[in-house]
Formats: structure tokens, C-alpha cells, sequence
């Protein structure tokens, strides 16, 4: 009996390490990557998609008995979707190569939302959000004190260069202009710091190499503090502070913004949130749209910059660009609803977003913490498509996974509240019986 029980307690330990290993993996990688272009190897843009294709492959792996039908189909069309448009785009617009990216952006979130639904209990989540903004913190700590000791072995703009996410050509004015960081790493003298100016102009990276990386983590870090304060009824200090000093140290405007509407967010009730945030992106799609209409467009970096290149990109758009048969004419990188558009086309976005927001849980929790991450999403793609990556989509859906599966008592008045709004069960999630907020 005694063996039985020891065999069970280490199953039970590598279900938990697994998924966690790959979690990991998935936002250390490009640091690990860094350190051995910086100090051991050259690498290349092959190598760095053969690792995000690995990680995506062993979180599939991970979470291989929750592979039913649905996902299945679900898998296979957005898989198939994708390529479709982009060998499209390709006959179409020849000149800007063959986009596999965008089928690796529509992954990620099955990928790591399946893996969520191995977890059996929230407070292994919890650990592994201790652990790793522990980690985060430290190297943030290590660049910000200690910069050029930091640079020595995380040369960053030598692995972006090898990676090939910045020119040649560009490399002396990213040198001149961040010393070495990625191209954000320093405010322009003249825009300065916002949050904090005392700290002075360097945006800290740590283990994401870019700042506004670094900001989506703390943004995601304080939503999961926020839902699980309501979960618990008091207050998850530990990620609500280590999610705002990411976003102080980052220097993330944005951040501060979102986490300001997602404080609202949180405790609005579930069923009036979700109807916000269904129509938010149609609000902000069209703003983008009359933003030159009613405003002088700025053309400088700060905010009001990167909207009015946003509006500039989706402007320029034609009925191709819309529909994600021609690439657009434009880089849609600070530009994310044009990244999506030109990427799956108007119908393939409607019918993501839809789908993001008919996934069921097993407790209103899952509802609030996935109308607060639609929110971000919503608000993100305003400016950028970094909230898509690996290093940070990740761990989110591997969250909403986690709180899908799990079972937590609501108050009488919410679950009532609940009851009243309950719709069709999307079979991703809902299709299976409560559990404990403890385990199975």
C-alpha cells in the first residue's frame, strides 16, 4: 500500500513538473538562446523556430489524453486555414515570402490551453507564477544595476541580429540609439521615462529581451492576482506587486493602462463584461479607422505614435488586405489588428474572437479572468502584436486552461447571477464534471 501511494505521489509530481517544464521552456528559451549566441555558438532564425516548434510539440505531447474530436478538428482547420491564406498571400504578394508565423500565433493558444487542463489544482499555478516572476525580478534586477555586465553575457542585439529580426543595416543606429538593448531598451531623451522618471530613461528587459514584453508578463501576473483575490476573498499580494514592478521597471504606459480597466473589469459581473469585451475590438477597430479624421496624426514613439501608425497601416488597407489574401503594403509589427487582418483575414478574427469567448469553465472565475485577458488582447492589438508570442501567450493560456478545469464555489449571488446567463457548453472545456478547487 505504502509503494502504491509513493508511485502515486511521483505520477502525480511529474504530471505537475511536466506541463510546468514546458511552460518554462517557453518563456526562457529566447533568454537561453541569447546567452549561447552570446557566448558559446552562433545561431540562426532556423534555430529559433525548430525551439518554438519543439516547445509547441511537447505541450501537445503534455496534454495528449484531453485530445478529443473537437480539438482535434479545431487543430487541423486552424492549421489548414492558415496555410491557405498564406500560400495565397504568397502568390499574391511574392516579394514578402511565405508567412508561417501566423499559423504558429493560432497555435500557441490550443497548445497551452490544453496543457492548462492538466493541472489539478490552482496553487501549483500559483508556485509556478512565485518562480518564475522570482527569476524574472532577479535578471531585471541583474540589467538594471548591473547593465554592462548583463550585456557581456545577453548580448541582445547580437542575438535579434542572428535571428533576424533586426537588419544589418540597422544595427548601428539600435546600437547608438539603445547601446546594445533591443530598440525600446532606452526612452528618447526627449520622451523620457513615464512611470517613475527617477529611474531614468533604460526600459528593463530581464529574461524577455524586450521591454514591452516585460509589460505584457506584469499585465498577465496581475490579472491572475486579481482573479485569484476574488477566488480566495483576500488579497494575492505576491503577483499583484511582482506584475506592477515589471510594468514600472518596463516602463509600460500600456501596462498601467490595461491594469487600470482590468481592475474595473475584474469586479463587474461576469455575464456584463463578456458583452464588453465581445464588442470592444469593433469600438477600436473603428477608431483606429476615424483616429485621422478627428486628430493630428503624431509622429513621434510614444503612444499617441505607435496609434497613428496603427491607423496609418489599417487605413491604407484594401478589400485584399481585409480578407488576408494580400500582405500588407506596410510592417504591421506595431500594428496589431493589421498583423491579424492581413494574417487571417476580418472572417478568420470574428470567428476567433467568438470562439475565445464561448469557452465555458467550471466556475465564473474562468469567465472573469477570460474577459479580462479578451480586454488586454483587445486593447494590445491597438498597438502591437508581441501579446501573441510564445514567451508571454503562453503561460496565459496555460492559466485559462488551469481555471477552466477547476471547479471553485461562486457566492450564492453569483452562482444565481450564473445560472441565469448559462448558454450552450463549448465542448473545449465544459464538457466535463466539477471539480474541486483542490484537484480531481
Amino acid at each position: 500500500m505504502a509503494r502504491f501511494a509513493e508511485k502515486n505521489s511521483i505520477g502525480n509530481s511529474l504530471t505537475t513538473l511536466i506541463p510546468f517544464a514546458v511552460v518554462s521552456a517557453a518563456i526562457f528559451f529566447n533568454f537561453a538562446l541569447c546567452f549561447v549566441n552570446t557566448n558559446i555558438l552562433s545561431i540562426t532564425s532556423l534555430s529559433v523556430i525548430l525551439a518554438e516548434l519543439l516547445i509547441i510539440s511537447f505541450a501537445f505531447l503534455a496534454s495528449l489524453r484531453f485530445l478529443n474530436q473537437t480539438y482535434l478538428v479545431l487543430i487541423m482547420v486552424t492549421i489548414g486555414y492558415t496555410l491557405t491564406l498564406s500560400l495565397i498571400r504568397l502568390n499574391v504578394s511574392p516579394e514578402r515570402g511565405f508567412d508561417i508565423k501566423i499559423v504558429r500565433d493560432f497555435l500557441i493558444p490550443i497548445a497551452f490551453f490544453m496543457l492548462g487542463l492538466t493541472i489539478k489544482n490552482l496553487r501549483h499555478v500559483d508556485v509556478a507564477v512565485k518562480w518564475i516572476s522570482t527569476v524574472t525580478l532577479s535578471f531585471a534586477a541583474f540589467e538594471y544595476f548591473y547593465l554592462t555586465t548583463f550585456l557581456k553575457y545577453f548580448d541582445v542585439l547580437k542575438y535579434y541580429l542572428a535571428r533576424g529580426t533586426i537588419a544589418g543595416s540597422d544595427s548601428a543606429h539600435a546600437l547608438l540609439v539603445a547601446g546594445g538593448l533591443y530598440f525600446s531598451g532606452i526612452r528618447p531623451e526627449a520622451q523620457g521615462r513615464a512611470l517613475f522618471p527617477f529611474l531614468g530613461d533604460h526600459r528593463v528587459s530581464s529574461i524577455f529581451l524586450e521591454p514591452i514584453s516585460l509589460g505584457y508578463f506584469g499585465i498577465i501576473i496581475v490579472l491572475w492576482g486579481l482573479v485569484r483575490s476574488r477566488i480566495d476573498a483576500k488579497i494575492h499580494f505576491f503577483p499583484l506587486v511582482a506584475g506592477l514592478l515589471c510594468i514600472v521597471l518596463s516602463d509600460s504606459r500600456f501596462g498601467a493602462g490595461v491594469i487600470i480597466v482590468a481592475s474595473i473589469v475584474a469586479f463587474m459581473p461576469a455575464p456584463m463584461s463578456q458583452i464588453g469585451v465581445l464588442v470592444i475590438p469593433l469600438f477600436l477597430v473603428f477608431g483606429l479607422l476615424l483616429l485621422p479624421e478627428f486628430f493630428n496624426l503624431s509622429t513621434d514613439l510614444g503612444l499617441g505614435g505607435r496609434l497613428s501608425y496603427s491607423s496609418r497601416v489599417l487605413t491604407n488597407f484594401d478589400a485584399w488586405n481585409w480578407l488576408g489574401f494580400k500582405a500588407s503594403r506596410l510592417q504591421t509589427f506595431d500594428s496589431g489588428y493589421a498583423y491579424v487582418f492581413s494574417g487571417i483575414g476580418i472572417v478568420g478574427f470574428v470567428a476567433f474572437w467568438v470562439i475565445f469567448l464561448s469557452i465555458k469553465g467550471r466556475s465564473i472565475y474562468f469567465n472573469v479572468f477570460r474577459n479580462l485577458c479578451a480586454a488586454y488582447f483587445a486593447i494590445a492589438l491597438c498597438i502591437g502584436e508581441g501579446q501573441l508570442t510564445i514567451k508571454t501567450a503562453s503561460l496565459l493560456w496555460f492559466m485559462m486552461g488551469a481555471l477552466a478545469i477547476t471547479w471553485v464555489p461562486a457566492p450564492q449571488k453569483e452562482s444565481a447571477r450564473l445560472a441565469r446567463h448559462k448558454r450552450a457548453v463549448f465542448p473545449l472545456s465544459g464538457a466535463h464534471q466539477p471539480l474541486p478547487v483542490d484537484g480531481y
